[in-house]
């Protein structure tokens, strides 16, 4: 089974880059700042330990939103932290789709250049969006919706929250 894992508030706590959030977060270049900080990020264990069990029998395909420019410093702080080797998928640096789009095209392309259509995969991420896109298309995956602890995707969560709170 192929197990995608998410990074950011799933393996690694970015709570402290809360100060660094764009004020405008539709495009990917203003995420700059912000996703430079990852390097100090900490590992959320128990996470990675399971993920390694995991990865025993398991090949582990790692799906970001991070853009390709941290890609080494990406891979440095995942090997760091003792994280399952397995190929990191990225974002362009000019892809400004949403974190769950983007992510469903980067599932479809790994399926199909390994030539699974059929068997399940499982999903780990953070964003409940994420989630339920994968589970609308790919029925047949097993998702594990961990709680985050990414401080942009808490944000925009308590925002919608307060939206839907005034609109009542």
């Amino acid at each position: 089974m192929i197990i995608f894992c998410d990074i950011d508030g799933t393996l690694f706590n970015n709570e402290h880059r809360a100060g660094a959030i764009p004020a405008d977060r539709s495009n990917t270049a203003n995420w700059h700042e912000f996703n430079a900080l990852h390097i100090y990020d900490t590992p959320i264990q128990y996470r990675i330990d399971l993920l390694n069990a995991l990865a025993m029998e398991h090949l582990v395909i790692y799906l970001t939103s991070r853009t390709e420019t941290f890609y080494d410093s990406t891979k440095a702080k995942m090997q760091m932290a003792k994280c399952p080797p397995g190929p990191l998928v990225m974002r362009g640096s000019d892809e400004n789709r949403s974190s769950a789009d983007f992510k469903i095209d980067a599932i479809d392309r790994e399926l199909a250049c390994r030539n699974v259509s059929v068997k399940p995969f499982m999903l780990i991420d953070d964003d409940r969006h994420v989630c339920d896109t994968v589970a609308a298309r790919y029925p047949m995956a097993r998702i594990i919706k961990v709680p985050s602890q990414c401080c942009a995707y808490l944000a925009a969560s308590r925002e919608l929250s307060f939206d839907a709170e005034r609109a009542l």
